[in-house]
């Protein structure tokens, strides 16, 4: 009797750790969730701090930790984050007022993110960018980072971000491309996200690179 119930227990915890129970979510959230939380999966569009992951990756794609801005890269131009960090540059919907920098087919640009502390809790600059697409098509986007990174494809719906719904989402290693597309069924405005997959350790000013693809 005592085997068996030893036997469940242990069946009960790997049950609940593999269900997420002790697993941090992927989300679109800048700030860390509360040690031990159990996110419920609910629609993106109902719930948009829980999202269902979509990893699509390349694997013809071959990265490197160079992520050094190429000849025709876009400067992202935020400031370096660092602790007590507000904002206000496009940190999309993770920001006080929701703002994003724009972006088009075909565009390299050249960000900095990492992690830091706010009123003590643990934080990352997270870059959202806007892009418009006139036609059903597909949206991609790859992205070398010198850091652990967190990628996402979100319709914007009306924009407001209360509503919206995330198309499709990855993680990848440091030093590695990591690509991510999604369909697009019409046109609209939809948001790309990148920034760390992890809440600490992300110097402040560690560089990464982002191609953005229509199709």
């Amino acid at each position: 009797m005592k085997r068996a119930r030893f036997i469940f227990i242990i069946l009960l915890v790997l049950a609940f750790s593999t269900a997420g129970g002790w697993a941090q979510s992927l989300t679109p959230s800048n700030v860390a969730p509360p040690v031990q939380t159990k996110w419920i999966t609910t629609s993106a569009s109902a719930n948009p701090m829980v999202t269902p992951e979509k990893h699509i990756i390349n694997p013809d794609r071959v990265g490197g930790c160079d992520a050094s801005c190429p000849p025709d890269g876009i400067l992202e131009g935020e400031p370096p984050c660092s602790d007590e960090y507000v904002d206000a540059y496009n940190g999309g919907c993770n920001s006080i007022v929701p703002v994003f920098s724009y972006v088009a087919d075909g565009d390299v640009i050249c960000g900095e993110s990492g992690t830091y502390l706010f009123t003590g809790a643990s934080y990352r600059d997270t870059d959202w960018y806007e892009i418009g697409v006139g036609l059903p098509g597909t949206l991609s986007m790859t992205c070398d980072a010198n850091f652990p990174v967190a990628m996402f494809i979100i319709d914007a719906l009306s924009g407001d971000c209360i509503e919206y719904t995330i198309l499709g989402s990855t993680t990848g290693a440091e030093c590695s491309a990591t690509y991510l597309e999604a369909p697009v069924t019409a046109g609209g405005n939809y948001w790309l996200f990148v920034g760390p997959s992890v809440f600490t350790g992300v110097p402040c000013g560690s560089e990464y690179t982002l191609t953005v693809g229509f199709e």
